[in-house]
């Protein structure tokens, strides 16, 4: 098309805009080319498989975090509330949430049930044990993460499987096309090395109970890794009961584990409940002071008086009960480590200060 414009008193014809045809279709040619060329390297490189793979790591991350969170929130919420840590407890609040699903509850010689309380009080009341429970976080629904009467999570499952050795192996970056199965990768030092390295395949080992055995004994290579004897300092408390510090240094990565003191036993055969676990990385930015307070177990066998929990939080007798041939016991004490010192119970405003808790066991009354 032409265009006119006046300049003076003449009338001018414009040269004609734009790109021919021929010249159109060179240019689309090329580009397309030069687009094959980029999708080429970035598939060679393996940068599309790369941003994949940090989106898992970051996904699974994250949803194990909320419910990291959420347990430890009920965690110290029960040892503040000198109550006892239990697995029906962790279901209440878990149904409370507004990010976490219970997806499955497990009781013991019984099938799973999905339904929500009102049918596990209906199993509570027959006397039935609940034994596990499977959550989900609402936002990450890939994830389903089981937690036993440890009250933590004990395995996680990834696209509905359980101990996926191939996910772990991508987890830490490690071509899993190489290896028949996880037997034949964990004897490749190159594969322990970065198992280890990798903080998402390390919490998902940690987490796959049939993988980590398989990697602790089949791994000579794990006898060679470098360990490293920490120095507690024993101090006394307030109340006169001990507790630890330890000097973390700035840039160090810890893994830090933690038992809860068991509940009181009632007899040899019955015993009271063992303490929750915990387990968290810890890599501080500056050189800082952990406070380490161990629980204490619980007090057993008791007849008809009161008497305390064990130390740092176990749920206590307050009251008789004026049964003389009922024997009851108290609950174990909480362990935690914090960037304060304090019983966990002194703690209520200070609980970003506190990295980790493992809460006390249940305590147990019977009739002789």
């Amino acid at each position: 098309m032409k265009d006119f414009f006046v300049t003076g008193n003449k009338f001018c014809l414009a040269k004609e805009k734009g790109i021919t045809l021929i010249a159109l279709v060179i240019t689309i040619i090329i580009l397309l080319i030069l687009a094959g060329i980029t999708i080429v390297q970035l598939t060679e490189t393996g940068l599309f498989g790369k941003a994949e793979l940090a989106n898992q790591k970051t996904r699974y991350a994250t949803a194990k975090e909320v419910v990291d969170l959420k347990l430890l929130e009920i965690q110290t919420d029960c040892a503040m509330k000198n109550e006892d840590y239990t697995l029906i407890k962790i279901a209440k609040e878990m149904e409370d949430s507004k990010e976490i699903t219970v997806q499955n509850y497990r009781f013991e010689n019984t099938a799973s049930i999905k339904q929500g309380l009102t049918v596990i009080s209906e199993a509570l009341k027959e006397q039935k044990i609940l034994k596990e429970i499977e959550v989900s976080v609402d936002k990450y629904p890939e994830y389903i993460f089981l937690i036993g009467q440890t009250c933590q999570i004990e395995k996680v499952s990834i696209d509905g499987k359980y101990d996926d050795w191939e996910k772990l192996l991508e987890f830490a970056e490690i071509d899993k096309d190489k290896y028949e199965n996880f037997e034949q990768a964990v004897q490749d030092k190159d594969v322990i090395k970065a198992i280890t390295t990798s903080k998402e395949a390390m919490d998902y080992l940690k987490n796959s109970p049939e993988l980590f055995e398989i990697f602790m004994a089949n791994s000579d290579v794990i006898q060679d890794l470098p360990k490293q004897e920490l120095e507690l300092e024993k101090n006394e408390s307030v109340e006169n009961e001990p507790y630890y510090t330890f000097l973390a240094k700035a840039g160090k990565t810890y893994l830090i584990e933690c038992w809860g003191g068991q509940g009181g036993n009632y007899s040899s055969s019955l015993q009271g409940g063992y303490g929750g676990y915990s387990y968290g990385i810890y890599k501080p930015t500056e050189d800082t002071l952990l406070y380490i307070y161990i629980g204490g177990a619980g007090v057993g066998h008791i007849a008809n008086g009161t008497a305390n929990g064990g130390y740092n939080g176990g749920g206590a007798l307050n009251k008789t009960w004026g049964d003389s041939n009922e024997r009851r016991a108290t609950g174990g004490g909480a362990t935690h480590i914090a960037t304060v010192p304090g019983l966990l119970s002194t703690l209520e405003e200070y609980k970003e200060k506190i990295l980790i808790v493992a809460g006390g066991g249940g305590r147990i009354s019977r009739k002789c």
